[in-house]
């Protein structure tokens, strides 16, 4: 006996078709678009996916700037008693 009936879901959240139009006209980046689709429920492949067909530019990051500061790592505080 099947109380509740699951409904097949194949549509996507009504936000998706405009974050992808977003993403499209290069409002948002490529994290944004990820981020923001994945918490609408969009799964990161379909996601992936839409990206990919895109062809969308991937900027590359910035290395660091050599010679830049030096961080000393710190140590752990000594054990008590």
């Amino acid at each position: 006996m099947e109380i509740i009936k699951r409904k097949k879901r194949d549509d996507a959240h009504a936000y998706i078709p405009e974050l992808e139009d977003l993403y499209l006209k290069g409002r948002i980046t490529r994290r944004e678009f990820l981020r923001n689709a994945t918490l609408l429920g969009m799964t990161f492949a379909s996601a992936s996916a839409f990206l990919a067909a895109c062809g969308g530019t991937e900027e590359p990051t910035s290395a660091p700037a050599e010679g830049g500061e030096e961080v000393e790592p710190t140590e752990a505080p000594a054990a008590g008693p």
